[in-house]
């Protein structure tokens, strides 16, 4: 059995920036997919900018819409539409971004297989060995970047106790009136649900309508709550659904270690969304370049500890998703006291729109 430098389970974002980092170093990189791409993934599809600036290619040519502004809105009554006069992310199909993605790191010197499910992990002292239903293969560090589910962090004891929350998506076709009417606009409305909120976002020819909540405990009836929120937005009368989908969302890095031995865990594989908005392609991007100079170190060394990872996501990402929970916590305690708190105080969109874009930490935001 050939023993590869890395192998990554997973093509998402984050197994598709860590492969292309690794691949780039001239290093020996094997990505095992369990889907068959270009495959549809639920998200509301919004790239932030902070986002786009981590990348390490320019991934331009799947831009959908640039969003340049934001609607607030609270149970289908808008408090806020605001031009910002800049960038504040641009959306995507997640299909054709995350394909656009691992094609990269394929160019790269990645290898890719697709129609591969990582079932479970071997450690030993010397090699790690992903186990799948077409064989075993052998590597000397592996990435888990298997999503919210991630088989590979069950199979390591990593991340057992995970909070999770659950969204629903639906791409809906609108008539040209309501595209024309949402425009570059992301909609946000805090009174969609309990415990989270729904969203509008546009796309080239359509829009992507979703909710989310933060408890998953409390999920049944999403998608109900998804055909009111629907029913109360102006913009998307007379549209009809093309697609829908739910899917568990990860709620924030927790304080438990996001590696084990040889192998690591990135992305929603390792829990790292924003326990507020369920944003997790920044983070899938960003654990992505902390762990590609920590494994190249650890080849570079015959080094079977890959505990930097664990520090560093702690310190750059985990310590930020705590304040970031407990701001959360405020705003769906409160969603209506908040909501129109935001649409009459420039100063906390200013704030809102800075943290959402990057230019603040939730850190700073609540200080």
């Amino acid at each position: 059995m050939k023993t590869r430098d890395v192998i990554i389970a997973g093509a998402g974002p984050a197994g598709a920036v860590l492969a292309y980092l690794l691949a780039r170093l001239g290093l020996d990189v094997l990505v095992l997919e369990k889907a068959r791409l270009p495959r549809y993934k639920t998200c509301g599809g919004g790239v932030t900018l902070k986002t786009l600036q981590n990348l390490p290619f320019d991934a331009s040519p799947v831009y959908e819409c640039q969003a340049v502004g934001g609607i607030l809105s609270y149970a289908g009554r808008q408090l806020l539409k605001a031009d910002l006069g800049w960038t504040v992310a641009w959306t995507v199909m997640r299909g054709s971004f995350d394909h656009f993605l691992i094609q990269q790191a394929v160019k790269a010197g990645a290898e890719l297989l697709e129609g591969i499910s990582v079932d479970g992990v071997e450690l030993s002292e010397e090699r790690v060995v992903a186990h799948t239903g077409q064989g075993d293969f052998s590597a000397r560090l592996l990435a888990g970047a298997d999503g919210v589910n991630s088989l590979v962090a069950s199979s390591l004891g990593l991340l057992v106790d995970r909070r999770v929350g659950v969204a629903v998506e639906a791409e809906l076709e609108v008539p040209v009136s309501g595209l024309k009417a949402q425009g570059a606009y992301a909609t946000f409305d805090f009174g969609a649900l309990p415990h989270g909120y729904g969203w509008i976002f546009p796309k080239k020819d359509h829009l992507s309508v979703g909710v989310f909540q933060a408890q998953a405990g409390k999920a049944i009836g999403l998608r109900q709550q998804l055909d009111k929120f629907i029913a109360c937005q102006p913009v998307l009368q007379g549209g009809y659904i093309q697609h829908f989908q739910g899917h568990p969302i990860p709620l924030g890095a927790g304080r438990q270690p996001f590696h084990r031995g040889r192998a690591l865990l990135v992305g929603d594989a390792a829990n790292l969304a924003d326990p507020w908005l369920g944003e997790g392609i920044y983070y899938a991007v960003l654990s992505a370049r902390l762990a590609a100079p920590v494994m190249a170190a650890a080849l570079a060394q015959d080094a079977s500890d890959l505990g930097e990872y664990s520090r560093q996501i702690h310190a750059q990402i985990a310590s930020q998703q705590r304040y970031a929970t407990v701001f959360a916590r405020m705003v769906y305690r409160f969603p209506q006291l908040c909501s129109e708190l935001i649409g009459r105080s420039p100063i906390m969109q200013r704030v809102i729109f800075s943290a959402v874009r990057g230019d603040l930490t939730f850190r700073q935001m609540s200080t």
